[in-house]
């Protein structure tokens, strides 16, 4: 195969503003996450959350802390643009292999995939929400949205791209919005729990 990755047309995009305003916007919400999962109480089980106090802790600091690593991921994903580089490679192995025109069945074959995986994701944030849904849901839905983005654009589907990147006036800013916004409201979500946190310990000094 005579398609190289040094043969690849690609620069990170860390010298845009918008590039690094977003990858800065991630690594903020990663901290803010890493934050929440540091200061979780250990709460008395209920019928909703039926572990013990120790095991409840844990599991909300192993929630905090994946939501946190995928932030940070997704922050070096901005910041170096990676998602371009699979986007142009694929390209390049498309044409190299001579199934390029016939990208499109393979382009309606992803999004319509990340939609299945969204939509399998949901199912299952039922299960991994229950007792939680006032700490977790704002992060955990802004984050698959997210997610869903990022896959989506990196399959480079013609019509997708047109709104995401060329409608008349808007441009890049309606796929630089999107992003932005999902990383701000995972923040919020993990402001949440920390208030969710400051909250229990009042009322338990209270008590």
């Amino acid at each position: 195969m005579s398609l190289l990755l040094a043969d690849l047309v690609w620069r990170p995009i860390t010298g845009t503003r918008w590039g690094l305003a977003i990858s800065a916007a991630h690594l903020l919400a990663a901290l803010l996450c890493f934050r929440a999962a540091t200061v979780q109480p250990a709460v008395q089980p209920t019928a909703e959350t039926p572990e013990g106090p120790g095991d409840q802790k844990s599991t909300r600091s192993l929630y905090w802390i994946g939501l946190a690593l995928i932030m940070v991921l997704l922050s070096l994903n901005k910041l170096f643009d990676l998602q371009s580089l699979i986007t142009i490679y694929g390209r390049g192995l498309a044409k190299d292999q001579g199934w390029y025109s016939d990208r499109r069945t393979l382009q309606i074959a992803l999004v319509a995939g990340a939609a299945a995986v969204s939509l399998v994701g949901l199912l299952v944030s039922l299960y991994l929400l229950r007792g939680h849904w006032r700490e977790r849901t704002l992060a955990h839905f802004s984050l698959a949205f997210l997610l869903t983005l990022v896959t989506i654009r990196t399959t480079s589907y013609g019509p997708l791209d047109a709104f995401l990147y060329g409608l008349p006036t808007v441009g890049n800013r309606m796929n630089a919005g999107l992003e932005l916004a999902g990383a701000v409201l995972v923040s919020i979500g993990a402001l949440q729990a920390l208030q969710s946190r400051k909250n229990s310990s009042a009322r338990d000094r209270a008590a």
